[in-house]
């Protein structure tokens, strides 16, 4: 038996267990870092995302209290209809990350509490979310569908607290002209500062004055500064059909009418009253819209799945072009679907 020749073996041996030692210990150091890492995002996610004031009503001064009703229920009754189930099983009837966010913002304490005990009355609730939730799922249907048919602007017409601009994807090419009163577009962008909203395309926030007896002509100034009046646009009515004066109503139906070129629609809730809905299909038809339809509540309800109102109607016109009611589909900001049928009732 030769000693020298199992030298070399408990070397060996040696340097093994030494490794293994190293590596433990390093192991060991390794999962003491993930757990580290695991505490100082956990830490992180608790930390609140917004930067400004969670005080309620921070911006509600910037308003006044008609302004404030006019816009920001609207915004309080979206947030609910994200728990709504939409026109696409599994998907929420309309999904905007930003609603909650102005309603708290911009709505005195008072104020904010008269919605939330709407809120608590399920029947009463889950009925003005998805009002809310539809019309916009309609409306932001035919933006999405319009990206398709090459239409690069739109022009929101009592764009109150939509945020369109931030929560759907559209191309940067994309214009979009936003028509409200001064006020309500400087409480908007006051409320959403300190978030992580970032406009997807270009805006153009328009001001104008419901008070002093808005009429086409105004608007029509005020559009052109911003508007490019050779392309197809959309026109989306949202506010100016649901909560603008009635004769500022009327002005906004003519206003778009007026600057619309072929290729060009029109959408927005149709009034509520029969006698300013004849007005207003009249008033398109005559200025060269070829269809003019209105999608009433059994059609509403059967594209999304739900009980609704015999007041919810959606009116669309078309001039031209191969643009139709949206057929259809998902999107980022509300997944929605729509029929092309319609009926004036």
């Amino acid at each position: 038996f030769n000693p020298r020749s199992v030298a070399p073996f408990e070397a060996m041996a040696a340097a093994a267990a030494a490794l293994l030692t190293a590596r433990k210990s390093a192991t060991h150091r390794y999962h003491e870092a993930c757990s580290n890492i695991l505490h100082c995002r956990l830490a992180f996610h608790r930390i609140p995302r917004r930067s400004f004031s969670t005080e309620h009503g921070s911006f509600a001064h910037m308003l006044s209290k008609e302004q404030r009703l006019r816009t920001v229920p609207q915004a309080f009754w979206r947030s609910k209809a994200a728990h709504l189930e939409g026109a696409i099983p599994g998907t929420p009837l309309c999904r905007d990350p930003y609603a909650q966010t102005l309603s708290e913002q911009l709505l005195e304490a008072a104020e904010l509490q008269v919605l939330l005990d709407n809120a608590t009355d399920t029947q009463k609730s889950e009925e003005l979310a998805a009002q809310e939730g539809v019309r916009g799922a309609f409306m932001d249907r035919f933006i999405i569908d319009s990206l398709g048919q090459r239409v690069r602007q739109v022009v929101l017409l009592g764009s109150g607290m939509d945020c369109r601009v931030f929560r759907l994807e559209l191309p940067p090419q994309m214009r979009f002209i936003e028509v409200d009163e001064g006020e309500v577009h400087e409480a908007k962008c006051a409320a959403l500062t300190a978030t992580s909203a970032h406009g997807r395309c270009l805006v153009k926030r328009q001001a104008v004055s419901l008070s002093d007896g808005l009429g086409m002509e105004d608007l029509i100034r005020t559009i052109t500064v911003a508007f490019k009046p050779r392309q197809p646009t959309l026109f989306l009515l949202d506010g100016a059909l649901s909560s603008w004066p009635a004769e500022a109503q009327l002005a906004a139906v003519e206003a778009a009418a007026a600057l619309s070129t072929q290729g060009s629609t029109v959408v927005g809730p149709a009034p509520g009253e029969s006698e300013q809905q004849e007005v207003v299909t009249s008033a398109l038809s005559q200025a060269g819209f070829e269809k003019v339809n209105v999608i009433n509540h059994h059609q509403l309800s059967k594209i999304y799945r739900r009980p609704l109102p015999e007041s919810m109607k959606m009116l669309v016109a078309i001039r031209g072009g191969n643009h139709g009611p949206p057929q259809g589909g998902r999107n980022n900001g509300c997944r929605s679907s729509s029929s092309s049928s319609s009926s004036k009732s």
